[in-house]
């Protein structure tokens, strides 16, 4: 069966109009998702998250163990917490034309775990405009032991900036990659130390 939400408005702990995103060590980082889907590993036809509008929540979209998934003409902003978009073990997934503006952390985030037996990828970002991030604007990630990993993304035609007054630390790129078989291009960033960060 299909998993669908569309046109829908989310407004959590943040208030509208803040003139700036909230530091990494914000009181109100905990605050929960403005969307989230677990299937599990379940097969579906389809899943489907378009045209919604987020606000002031931890994370923006909060994906886990999905597969078949499109993500598009969401607009997230002001995040209290970490993430705009993050997808968990996600396999066969387009995130496109959305709009992320004053992100607490990572813009996009696409990471693979040990918890669960399974990789992400299959994943094309793009055509995304991602403003005001805190941290790596997209990172491609794999935590723990190594044996899944985040393999074949395409990052194309995003346009990043940073938080201009930011509290960045470590090595930190417009897109960060310590994926698999990924391909990286044709991205538009402003305000990195790196247009691209990957492992050494």
């Amino acid at each position: 069966s299909d998993i669908s939400v569309k046109d829908t408005t989310i407004v959590g702990p943040r208030p509208e109009g803040w003139e700036k995103s909230p530091s990494r060590h914000d009181v109100d980082s905990r605050s929960p998702a403005g969307i989230t889907i677990r299937t599990d590993g379940e097969e579906r036809s389809v899943i489907d998250i378009s045209g919604c509008r987020v606000s002031g929540c931890g994370i923006g979209i909060l994906t886990g163990q999905t597969r078949h998934m499109v993500i598009e003409r969401n607009m997230i902003m002001d995040n209290t917490g970490q993430h705009g978009l993050y997808l968990s073990h996600t396999i066969d997934c387009v995130v496109r034309d959305n709009a992320l503006a004053g992100i607490n952390l990572q813009g996009i985030k696409v990471q693979a775990t040990d918890s669960h037996d399974s990789d992400s990828g299959s994943v094309i970002i793009a055509d995304n405009d991602i403003a005001g991030v805190n941290s790596h604007g997209i990172l491609l990630t794999t935590l723990g032991d190594q044996k899944n990993a985040v393999r074949n993304v395409i990052v194309t035609g995003n346009r990043i900036s940073s938080k201009i007054d930011g509290d960045r630390q470590g090595e930190i790129g417009a897109v960060t990659n310590y994926g698999d078989n990924c391909l990286i291009e044709g991205n538009t960033t402003v305000g990195f130390e790196y247009d691209i960060w990957e492992r050494q």
